[in-house]
């Protein structure tokens, strides 16, 4: 990277989205060279950057019934533990909990679209999504990302 963190004029990113109902889809494609002086010598298509570019994130966003919020992020926590994490292309999760006590988030990331078709396509995901309805209702988001930003660094 450059003084102050910014890309160098040869370093571009392309986007794509495309929007549904229920997704929401981002894609990444990261443009440049192996190696060059304004970059410190660093790759800019290293690892991180292509994983960036194909690592489909989940967000699930849910209000949860009047006084069910806790109840709905400890199903969402165990769900994730017992789960979601054990599913081929399961990469992380987090549950978040809004202060207002109503909303709670469930993020993941995972390799591949077809990983998360795959995942909803198991038997035990409708009877897990019972349980998750009896709590509050969602909408979900999946989409690549196209920005971060990491303790001060652009990603």
């Amino acid at each position: 990277m450059s003084q102050g963190g910014a890309r160098p004029a040869h370093f571009i990113a392309r986007q794509k989205i495309f929007v549904s109902p229920f997704r929401f889809r981002f894609r990444l494609r990261l443009e440049g060279h192996n190696r060059c002086e304004s970059c410190n010598g660093l790759r800019h298509q290293d690892k991180r950057s292509q994983a960036m570019s194909t690592t489909v994130t989940l967000i699930n966003v849910f209000t949860a019934k009047p006084g069910k919020q806790q109840e709905l992020a400890n199903t969402l926590a165990e769900g994730t533990r017992n789960f979601f994490s054990k599913q081929p292309g399961s990469l992380s999760s987090s549950v978040v909990v809004d202060g207002d006590g109503s909303k709670v988030a469930n993020i993941s990331q995972w390799r591949s679209a077809d990983d998360i078709a795959a995942f909803r396509g198991d038997p035990r995901f409708s009877e897990y999504m019972k349980s998750i309805i009896e709590l509050a209702a969602g909408e979900s988001m999946m989409g690549h990302t196209t920005y971060s930003h990491t303790g001060g660094v652009e990603n």
